[in-house]
């Protein structure tokens, strides 16, 4: 029965049992399982992202597009070459701007801590490249990555500034379609709409450190790309092929359309 590289991806908590350890873990289940709501929002999804249909919206879309396009960009960028890789062009491909020239969004908060180490000690940021583009897919190693703070271990290998959606995305650049890029947007839609059915949800709840929560919504999410859009994109009539970071845009957007409650999948406060 096959483990994910986590090692937990066919487990699952005993969650309110009384008669077993909170922290307990025990199969019941090979795979996550969804509920009718998800169906329903990947149908309304999709409705949005098809040129034509009645829900069709363009910006959504196009914004769709930017991020699955800018990890296929982050791998040939700077993974194919972290040697030859300068500070002042690595710089420019993270400056936080939806263009296409960069390829990641970065906090402007972030981003003046980040652009110290670049400056200052660009080995050390090589080394953290190399790091990620090696990920050997265990939790204890995307806490190497992570910052001080209540929810993450701090790690080895973190750089000031990069939380986890900076290192999520170099990760989902350095290995296409194996890693989502992580908010925690994300984890509250998984957590709070009821796609998952309630023992799943108590299974992701469980994952303390940030390295066994994203792999654990690292799995859902590509699960429900395997199951729930790949098929569709292939038979969709457009030039682009969406890759899992689809599954990114679809959760981030939902929790700006249904949970803040703006109408729409994409507006200016996106």
């Amino acid at each position: 029965m096959p483990l994910s590289k986590s090692g937990l991806r066919i487990l699952r908590s005993v969650g309110s049992n009384p008669t077993l350890s909170a922290t307990k873990e025990i199969k019941v289940a090979e795979k996550f399982q969804f509920t009718a709501k998800l169906d329903e929002w990947v149908d309304r999804c999709f409705r949005a992202l098809t040129p034509g249909d009645e829900e069709f919206e363009k910006k959504f879309l196009k914004d769709t597009e930017w991020h699955d396009d800018a990890a296929k960009r982050l791998k040939e960028k700077i993974f194919n070459r972290i040697d030859e890789l300068k500070p002042e062009e690595f710089k420019k491909l993270i400056c936080g701007k939806k263009t296409e020239r960069a390829m990641m969004q970065v906090y402007e908060n972030h981003k003046r801590d980040i652009y110290n180490v670049i400056d200052n000690d660009f080995p050390t940021v090589k080394g953290y490249l190399t790091f990620i583009r090696d990920f050997n897919g265990k939790p204890e190693g995307i806490d190497k990555l992570l910052p001080n703070g209540s929810k993450y271990i701090n790690g080895s290998k973190y750089i000031k500034g990069a939380a986890i959606c900076f290192v999520t995305q170099l990760l989902a650049g350095a290995h296409l379609n194996k890693y989502v890029v992580y908010h925690d947007k994300l984890y509250e839609v998984l957590r709070d709409s009821d796609m998952l059915v309630r023992q799943d949800i108590d299974y992701l709840k469980n994952k303390k450190s940030g390295g066994e929560r994203y792999l654990c919504v690292n799995d859902i999410c590509k699960q429900m790309y395997d199951e729930k859009f790949k098929e569709r994109l292939e038979r969709m009539e457009a030039p682009h092929k969406f890759g899992l970071q689809v599954v990114h845009n679809f959760l981030w957007h939902y929790h700006h359309k249904e949970i803040e409650g703006k109408g729409k999948w994409w507006d200016k406060d996106c």
